[in-house]
C-alpha cells in the first residue's frame, strides 16, 4: 500500500506528507523517533523498521492524499501492523482471532483495490499464516518478518 500511495504523489503531495510524518506524536508506539526526510528520499528501498512506522502513522496523514478505497486498505493495515506488534499477549484465543479478522479484512480491501496483488504479493499470502505462526512462537515482535 506503501508504494501504491506514494507513487501517485506529487512532489507538493510527497512534502506534505513528509511534514506529517515528520511531526507525528510517537509516544506510545513503541518505535525510535521518525526520521521523515530519509523515509522520503528512500521510499522505493525501506526496510521492515521503516515499513512499520509507515504502517502504524500513515493513516493519520494520508486522508487527503489518497483515493477512499486506498484510504480503506491503509486503515485496515495500521489495525493488523497495531495488533502484530504488540510484545505480550494475555488472550491467545482472542488475539489470534482478532488477527485473523484484520488479516481478512485487509486481504478484502487489496483484493477490491488490485485483486491482482493477491496473487503476485507473497506477502499477502504469508499473512495467513500469521496467526498459526504467533500460537507456535508467540509474539512477531523480535522474530525475524521476512
Amino acid at each position: 500500500i506503501w508504494y501504491e500511495s506514494w507513487s501517485t504523489w506529487s512532489s507538493a503531495e510527497k512534502k506534505q506528507y513528509a511534514q506529517r510524518l515528520q511531526a507525528t506524536d510517537t509516544h506510545g508506539l513503541n518505535i525510535p523517533p521518525i526520521r521523515a526526510n530519509y523515509i522520503t528520499q528512500y521510499a522505493n528501498s525501506l526496510v521492515g523498521r521503516q515499513l512499520k512506522t509507515i504502517g502504524q502513522v500513515s493513516v493519520f496523514h494520508v486522508h487527503d492524499l489518497v483515493q477512499p478505497k486506498v484510504l480503506h486498505v491503509w486503515r485496515a493495515v495500521g489495525l493488523l501492523m497495531a495488533l502484530l506488534w504488540i510484545p505480550e499477549i494475555d488472550n491467545m484465543d482472542q488475539y489470534t482471532a482478532d488477527v485473523d479478522i484484520a488479516t481478512a479484512n485487509v486481504l478484502d480491501l487489496f483484493s477490491i483495490l488490485d485483486p491482482t496483488k493477491i496473487i503476485w504479493k507473497s506477502k499477502l499470502h504469508l499473512l495467513l499464516h500469521a496467526s498459526g505462526d504467533i500460537r507456535r512462537f508467540g509474539p512477531l515482535v523480535g522474530l525475524s518478518t521476512e
